[in-house]
């Protein structure tokens, strides 16, 4: 499943880099609506049209991100999807190999109420891991009990990237979102502003960075900043 057609690995062979392994980054926040399906298709898309061979996995029951993908044009660069929502618990990493050995990037889309337990198996040779935020109280609430659940099963706070979504300058929200991360020791990546940019992506199964920069502005520089933290997460060997 996926933009380009059944011909992917025929078209693409030409522009094939030379990798040491594969990168698993998950997107995970288990808070309901947080925007992980919006970073996962937007930065599955910036990663695609830099040339990159990208598998979209959907744990998530709802199917959101490969419904976008199932939108996707023929023409823009493609993205294999996978439907996991129906796999077993154990996501490992000799099921990711056999399933799409020619990956470069694996993005994980995860579902809303995910257990610790269950964090375990999702995270399992994952190198990054992104959570995307939103500036209300409920969520700065429920933040702080992820990352202690994180930091309990050992995973790298290096390896954890904080995303502020949905976020507009100047409102009390974005501040209390500031002064919450300022106590996190955990990077902040960047902050996806609330505009309606994104839904008309979503709805045409493309990211930000395929829309005219003219009609982007700034948030193209938002992929960008997210791009280059998973560009300096070591692959695997």
């Amino acid at each position: 499943m996926g933009g380009g057609g059944p011909d992917y690995t025929e078209k693409h062979s030409a522009r094939r880099k030379t990798v040491s392994g594969m990168k698993k980054i998950v997107v995970l926040n288990p808070k309901g609506g947080s925007g992980k399906t919006t970073v996962v298709t937007n930065l599955a898309a910036r990663l695609a049209t830099d040339g990159m061979r990208i598998c979209l996995l959907d744990l998530d029951p709802q199917g959101s991100s490969l419904a976008w993908l199932r939108k996707r044009p023929e023409e823009r660069a493609p993205i294999y999807g996978i439907n996991g929502a129906h796999l077993s618990q154990h996501v490992t990493r000799s099921w990711q190999f056999h399933q799409y050995p020619d990956a470069e990037t694996v993005l994980v889309d995860t579902p809303a109420g995910v257990a610790r337990e269950r964090m375990v198996d999702i995270l399992r040779d994952a190198q990054g891991l992104l959570m995307p935020i939103l500036p209300s109280a409920i969520d700065l609430e429920a933040a702080p009990r992820t990352i202690a659940d994180l930091v309990l099963m050992n995973y790298p706070r290096e390896r954890i990237g904080i995303i502020g979504n949905r976020t507009r300058s100047g409102t009390r929200s974005l501040g209390h979102l500031r002064k919450f991360l300022d106590h996190l020791e955990i990077p902040l990546i960047t902050f996806i502003k609330d505009t309606q940019l994104y839904v008309q992506a979503g709805s045409q199964g493309l990211g930000l960075v395929e829309f005219p920069a003219w009609m982007t502005g700034a948030e193209d520089e938002v992929w960008h900043r997210i791009r280059e933290w998973t560009a300096h997460i070591p692959a695997l060997p």
